[in-house]
């Protein structure tokens, strides 16, 4: 058992100054499941960094294909597709971030932030980042379809707002990298 009178106990201070604020917060709410106790090391926050960078490479994979000012997108990107139109890989990663979004929202009710911040985690994570991403990233030295950038940032969108209340900075921060200004 974590006790401050035994010594043995986390200082969140650290957690922050060693791997982000939104780090320590998103690794917590994880973690932390309602009724249950943790076994909680210092270790575990290495998640929530790796989480932090993956969001942040995320943008890089299409963000490198749109005209910028420098700081923000020169212009909307915004998809001429209908859904029926899209390929299926496009069209599979819109059902599994609206599936995500249900139970999100069914988790929410519930008062359930640990399964949120998990469902996000595995949205974000394994279907766009590790599937939709590589899927549509064109060949080394091409470029990428405007349409396909804007569908990749709509969805970035979506998950950044799923994902701000548990990693608030990093969310600000990237949001007004994809949104022109």
């Amino acid at each position: 058992w974590m006790s401050k009178s035994l010594g043995n106990g986390i200082d969140p201070l650290e957690m922050v100054d060693q791997y982000g604020a939104d780090a320590t917060r998103f690794t917590l709410t994880l973690l932390c499941a309602q009724g249950q106790d943790i076994k909680l090391a210092p270790s575990k926050f290495e998640m929530g960094r790796n989480f932090a960078n993956k969001i942040w490479n995320a943008f890089n994979v299409f963000g490198q294909f749109m005209e910028t000012d420098g700081e923000a997108p020169a212009r909307d990107y915004r998809r001429s597709r209908s859904f029926d139109e899209l390929e299926l890989v496009e069209q599979w990663m819109l059902h599994r971030l609206n599936t995500a979004i249900e139970d999100i929202e069914d988790s929410l009710d519930r008062y359930r932030l640990n399964e949120i911040a998990e469902r996000v985690y595995d949205v974000f994570w394994r279907d766009y980042c590790d599937w939709y991403l590589e899927l549509i990233k064109p060949p080394y030295g091409e470029e990428m379809e405007e349409d396909k950038i804007a569908l990749a940032a709509e969805i970035y969108e979506t998950l950044l707002k799923l994902l701000h209340p548990l990693m608030p900075f990093i969310t600000e921060e990237l949001w007004w990298k994809v949104r022109p200004r």
